[in-house]
């Protein structure tokens, strides 16, 4: 038998599924600055991000917003 704090938390759960399921895709193209867009390193400019792992957070920062 589940407690209500169990039965808030499975329905926290659905709600945040369904946000992800839901929410507007938006697809920016951003381009680059001269630096890279996470860490602000000096870049040449065709390069957004400076490696694979600024690139990869830059898109984790991003997705949550």
């Amino acid at each position: 038998m589940s407690d209500d704090a169990d039965m808030a938390q499975d329905q926290m759960d659905r709600e945040q599924e369904l946000r992800r399921k839901y929410r507007p895709i938006v697809n920016i193209e951003v381009h680059s600055t001269g630096e890279c867009l996470n860490c602000f390193e000096p870049l040449p400019m065709n390069i957004r991000w400076c490696n694979k792992d600024c690139q990869d957070d830059w898109e984790k920062r991003r997705a949550r917003v």
